[in-house]
């Protein structure tokens, strides 16, 4: 998920400089031209990283903090909170119970993600690693941090 992210980010910093600022100067300068039609992926980006409203990180994100959250409270959070969203569906087995996996449409086609061990992978521990680390450093000023 993360990685795909990073890409609908990149994408979206291609959109805004390139195509879309080229363009808007062409009009601007009265320079004859054939626009060129994008899809606009900010609309998957805000799918992801939204706060308001939320988007799958921001579930993640609260769902990681609830004591009892787990992979399958997540799924059927974001079946509830997302569903209707176009870029944005869980994938069901037969009788329509949540098989365990979403799928987001990013700009290159859609994706399946699989809820499986996403909390896990979600309670970052490095920061804490880092600080028991640095404490642990011969150096004064490492160990002040």
């Amino acid at each position: 998920l993360c990685i795909n992210f990073a890409n609908e980010k990149l994408q979206q910093c291609f959109i805004s400089l390139t195509l879309r600022a080229e363009q808007e100067v062409y009009a601007r300068e009265g320079i004859e031209w054939s626009p060129v039609q994008f899809f606009d992926n900010l609309v998957v980006c805000k799918l992801i990283e939204g706060a308001r409203p939320p988007g799958v990180l921001a579930f993640a994100d609260e769902e990681t903090i609830m004591p009892k959250g787990t992979d399958e409270s997540l799924l059927s959070k974001l079946e509830a909170r997302l569903s209707g969203h176009g870029h944005f569906r869980v994938e069901k087995a037969a009788g329509g119970a949540l098989r365990g996996d979403f799928i987001i449409v990013h700009y290159a086609g859609e994706v399946s993600y699989s809820c499986r061990g996403l909390l896990e992978k979600n309670r970052d521990t490095l920061f804490r690693d880092l600080v028991e680390l640095c404490a642990q450093s011969s150096c004064p000023l490492i160990r002040e941090l």
